[in-house]
């Protein structure tokens, strides 16, 4: 089912809206095109802030939804705000197929439970007995997030881009996040204990882009203000001072799922911790080669289990249960930016260089969107359009002789140009830059927000709706 690029859809008077199997339903997000939009506002909702209501339901297997725009019922941060999904994927304990779910390309904003939700309710469909039990499982690929846009969802108690629960295992991959709550939650399997094996349930969360977008929030005392995580995994018991005065929602002890791989992100930000695992997973968390911001500096050592300076990982329970390498602390990768097209679209692009991967800007006008996997920085690259294809490419000088990733998306290749053509090439990069940004045949000048708005200006106007 394809809708169309322009349609502005407002399903506020409709229930949940269950997708059947074997369908695809998409627009034409891409580039500059927007794709169609699809709000659901508070119109038809209860008031009981403790109901759900998803705006597409997904029963059945084989679905994909891609290229859409899907607007929920308030930014706000009130937690008697009624609980509004965007797609909420329910697998009945009946299914006996592994699933195979695809949400890809889409943007969800506003929603205050979560942008999509993941609700597993049969057992084993993901890692069959006597499988090995591994991170790198093809389980983690049967659910697939990927390359979304989630903001503005943070609803206080929720407020997330991704909720896992139950018996799910989700691939949730190159995906941009900001002004969420938490950008990725996941119950830690409370209700759905396997004996001798704890929780069956877990993520990977890769290559994602966590932007500075953070809400406070005010603490359960009501005497200081905070910042939650980035990414998060609840506990299934309550420990501490809060569960001591009768609290029923801490979550901060016990079991904490299985297996959760949380490898090259971009997090910049300095608000909130980008890991927080509140318990013990039963089988094992890997923390590996994500990048942090330098503000406020780092702590000597890198990761600190157990401590919370703004932006590091946390990790509640036995650190036997962790493992952490890689994590670079670098300065925020937006604030020199390059150009080139990209997309072969006539339309000058923006490049951001993070040090876990490299993201591109459509036109200057869309979010940051996912673009290669690449710890080289912008000062080690040269952007080109090397085979003359209308496609910017990106080269770096190596040990035996320049390489050339073309288009940015492809792989490292060797090449016989000479060093001349690549040294020649005029540097178009920093807080400000110069490009053809809307096509017309002359150039603007682009100047980033570094501290303030975060918005891209031309002309000293806003030029983009999303913040960068």
């Amino acid at each position: 089912v394809y809708v169309a690029d322009e349609a502005v859809i407002n399903l506020s008077n409709q229930g949940p809206i269950e997708l059947p199997g074997n369908l695809t339903l998409m627009s034409g997000r891409r580039g500059v095109v927007e794709g169609a939009l699809i709000i659901k506002n508070f119109v038809s909702y209860a008031d009981s802030p403790e109901a759900r209501y998803p705006l597409f339901r997904i029963y059945e297997n084989h679905v994909e939804v891609k290229g859409l725009r899907f607007r929920g019922p308030s930014q706000g941060t009130s937690g008697d705000l009624p609980l509004g999904i965007g797609i909420q994927v329910s697998v009945p304990a009946s299914q006996t197929e592994a699933p195979d779910i695809r949400i890809i390309g889409n943007e969800f904003v506003q929603w205050t439970h979560s942008g999509v939700y993941v609700d597993v309710r049969a057992r084993g469909l993901f890692i069959e007995e006597g499988e090995p039990r591994l991170l790198d499982n093809v389980a983690f690929k049967r659910i697939r997030v990927a390359r979304n846009y989630f903001a503005v969802n943070q609803r206080k108690g929720f407020g997330y881009g991704v909720c896992i629960g139950s018996y799910a295992y989700v691939l949730i991959e190159k995906n941009t996040f900001d002004y969420n709550r938490h950008a990725i939650a996941h119950t830690g399997g409370r209700g759905y204990i396997v004996e001798g094996y704890g929780p069956q349930t877990g993520y990977r969360a890769s290559l994602n882009l966590v932007l500075p977008g953070h809400t406070p929030y005010t603490s359960w005392t009501g005497f200081w203000k905070y910042h939650d995580q980035n990414f998060d995994v609840h506990g299934t018991g309550h420990c501490g001072p809060k569960a001591w005065f009768g609290s029923d929602s801490v979550y901060n002890c016990g079991h904490a799922g299985e297996f959760f791989k949380v490898d090259r992100n971009s997090f910049l930000t300095t608000k909130g911790a980008s890991l927080h695992v509140r318990g013990t997973p039963s089988g094992k968390l890997v923390f590996e080669d994500n990048v942090l911001v330098t503000d406020p500096p780092a702590p000597s050592g890198g990761v600190r289990f157990g401590a919370d300076p703004p932006g590091a990982f946390r990790f509640d329970s036995d650190e036997d249960n962790a493992e952490s390498s890689g994590t670079r602390y670098l300065d925020d990768a937006r604030h020199s930016v390059g150009v080139g097209d990209f997309d072969g679209d006539g339309r000058d692009d923006i490049f951001l260089a993070t040090g876990a991967a490299w993201f591109i800007s459509s036109g200057a006008r869309s979010e940051w969107r996912y673009l290669n996997s690449s710890k080289t920085l912008l000062d080690d690259l040269v952007l080109l359009d090397h085979d003359g294809d209308g496609m910017t490419d990106v080269a770096r000088r190596s040990a035996t002789g320049w390489q050339v990733a073309s288009a940015g998306t492809r792989s490292w290749t060797g090449v016989a140009t000479p060093n001349a053509v690549f040294e020649s090439v005029v540097s178009n990069r920093g807080n400000t830059v110069v490009g053809d940004f809307d096509g017309d045949g002359s150039l603007e000048f682009l100047e980033f927000d570094r501290g303030g708005d975060r918005y891209f200006h031309v002309h000293g106007e806003r030029y983009s709706r999303y913040p960068m």
